[in-house]
């Protein structure tokens, strides 16, 4: 029987999972994450936001100015539309669970069954002022947008930039991941771990953790469980333990 209280193991109708993350997946996911950065849900307000203003939101410079990103964008807002008349963030929820399901084999029923919301059109919302990660109070601002705390940020950032380099994550490619993001300055995640003492600190226990593939995706799963409101609702594996810390 299909339970939406608890993610699920793979079920006989779903097909296997990939093992890893398509380029228009990692890309549509982009735009949910931004959706997430931007208003603190994922109801589609993204698309308006960057159709609308792109200079002030800062979405324009992300979305359009590519050609692969500005087709994929429009095609989500299309599906998004398409699948029951209104821009809701549908397509988007429905990239991060395939994507979740495509790198771990766990299906997020809650999530699927969350009630849907209408994209906010109104004028403060798609006229809200983007944030600049240069920027020296960026990550405190960042954190009231997307209404997560600094650990659930960087667990979702880190979480996302993981599975879309390396696919299914292992601790044989998640711990290198967070080396080179916590000491390299061209990776991604660096200047936002660098940043953070909370995110810093949440990486170098991760990083000396027995599981850190198992601890990230635990804290992909907590900023999930704000996002859509859904406390105690997504089903984690047992969080691992420190086995030492950096020097």
């Amino acid at each position: 029987m299909f339970s939406p209280t608890a993610f699920q193991p793979q079920r006989s109708f779903l097909p296997p999972p990939t093992g890893r993350i398509s380029r228009f997946d990692d890309i549509a996911a982009r735009i949910a994450a931004h959706d997430v950065l931007m208003n603190g849900n994922m109801n589609g307000t993204i698309y308006y936001q960057t159709l609308f203003n792109p200079k002030g939101s800062g979405q324009g410079e992300v979305f359009l100015s590519d050609p692969e990103r500005a087709s994929v964008f429009m095609n989500m807002l299309q599906r998004d539309y398409y699948d029951d008349g209104v821009v809701n963030g549908s397509a988007q929820r429905k990239v991060v669970v395939d994507n979740y399901y495509n790198t771990t084999g766990h299906y997020l029923a809650p999530i699927m069954n969350a009630p849907l919301r209408p994209a906010d059109t109104s004028y403060e919302a798609i006229f809200k002022p983007g944030l600049s990660n240069r920027d020296p109070d960026f990550l405190q601002k960042q954190m009231q947008y997307a209404g997560l705390n600094a650990t659930q940020l960087g667990a979702y950032a880190l979480w996302g930039h993981a599975a879309g380099q390396n696919g299914f994550l292992t601790d044989q490619n998640v711990r290198p991941f967070l080396a080179n993001s916590y000491s390299n300055p061209q990776a991604i995640d660096y200047r936002m771990i660098q940043s953070s003492p909370e995110i810093k600190r949440y990486v170098e226990n991760l990083y000396w953790s027995q599981s850190p593939a198992q601890g990230l995706n635990n804290g992909f799963l907590s900023a999930m469980e704000k996002v859509f409101n859904l406390p105690g609702q997504l089903v984690r594996g047992p969080q691992p333990r420190p086995l030492t810390s950096f020097s």
